[in-house]
């Protein structure tokens, strides 16, 4: 309760900005607009599909284009526990969505993150080429919404190690696989909408073997093994989101607060928050803490009928573990 009237004031304060505020109950298809499932990746999925049932002139459209760049600065403190590292991450996604019927969507994107790792100590560093494709569906009801999708990633991985004995370095590929699933419940007056949701996803990173050479020193390059990491991770949350028009477009802003729980390995960190279809990786003797608060503000602007644009922020907070993420898109429908 705490929290949705905090959500509330926030909203309101908003409201008071010198745009002319507007019912939902104008067009009756207000939910249509800037679904964004999968939240922990995205605070909401970041390619925000929301297909309504309801009539609405921003919602016409059976082909959709977009197109979405975003960073991601993640910190890992030290611990007793967990080596730390700092991680930027610049990442692009591009795809299109068509509609089956009334309530079916399927799409298809494609697109790559770059990863760049060091460890806090100045010990090793991680450089990351992940490139990667992702299909998924949309079903949809009245008052609720299923989002599924599967994706592939392949990687190309430049390891560095530095020792007492000497600098060594050497390369690798990985393979990931997911599946991530969402589902969420609509809730809406005249004023304003929640949405609450629920989303599981399971992921495998599998990193081939390797051996190193050396770059200066004396000491004996060594040699790593295949190793697999599996990810089972939970998000439930919640979004609240009201609608404005001004003189240049109609604005849906929403803010969004979830919490992540991982079931699977602590050794796997995720390339962004709002990485459609995030991309998996270890770091030596670094650890994730399981639990993690997941908020966010964003904003979709319709300029018309044909096009809309989009910007999203999230903060990850664990801990000894941050992260902050930004996104901006745009879609073309037709």
């Amino acid at each position: 309760m705490k929290l949705f009237r905090s959500f509330h004031l926030l909203a309101t304060m908003i409201a008071m900005l010198p745009l002319q505020s507007v019912l939902f109950a104008e067009e009756s298809g207000w939910l249509s607009a800037y679904n964004e499932g999968f939240m922990p990746y995205q605070v909401g999925n970041t390619l925000y599909r929301g297909q309504s049932l309801r009539k609405d002139k921003f919602d016409n459209w059976q082909t959709q284009l977009w197109a979405t760049p975003y960073g991601n600065w993640e910190h890992r403190q030290s611990d007793a526990d967990s080596a730390g590292f700092q991680a930027d991450t610049f990442g692009v996604m591009a795809g299109f969505d068509r509609r089956w019927n009334r309530r079916l969507t399927w799409g298809l994107a494609a697109g790559g993150s770059w990863i760049s790792a060091n460890s806090g100590s100045g010990s090793g560093s991680k450089r990351i080429d992940a490139y990667k494709t992702m299909l998924d569906a949309t079903f949809e009801e009245t008052d609720w919404r299923l989002q599924v999708a599967a994706g592939y990633g392949y990687h190309n991985q430049k390891n560095e190690r530095q020792s007492f004995d000497g600098q060594f370095g050497g390369k690798n590929n990985a393979d990931q696989w997911g599946v991530r699933t969402e589902f969420q419940l609509k809730f809406g007056t005249g004023l304003f909408a929640i949405e609450p949701f629920a989303g599981f996803d399971c992921m495998t990173l599998s990193e081939r073997s390797y051996a190193e050479h050396a770059v200066s020193g004396t000491g004996q390059p060594q040699s790593f093994g295949k190793q697999s990491q599996d990810s089972y991770a939970s998000t439930l949350g919640l979004r609240y989101r009201w609608r404005q028009t001004g003189q240049l477009a109609v604005w849906r802003p929403e803010l969004t607060a979830a919490w992540f729980h991982e079931f699977g390995s602590d050794r796997l960190f995720r390339s962004s928050q709002l990485d459609p279809f995030p991309t998996l990786m270890t770091f030596p003797d670094s650890r994730r803490p399981r639990d993690h608060l997941l908020v966010g503000v964003g904003v979709v602007g319709y300029l018309g009928s044909t096009m809309d644009i989009f910007a999203r922020y999230a903060a990850d907070i664990a801990g000894d573990d941050t992260a902050h993420a930004v996104l901006i898109g745009t879609h073309w429908k037709f």
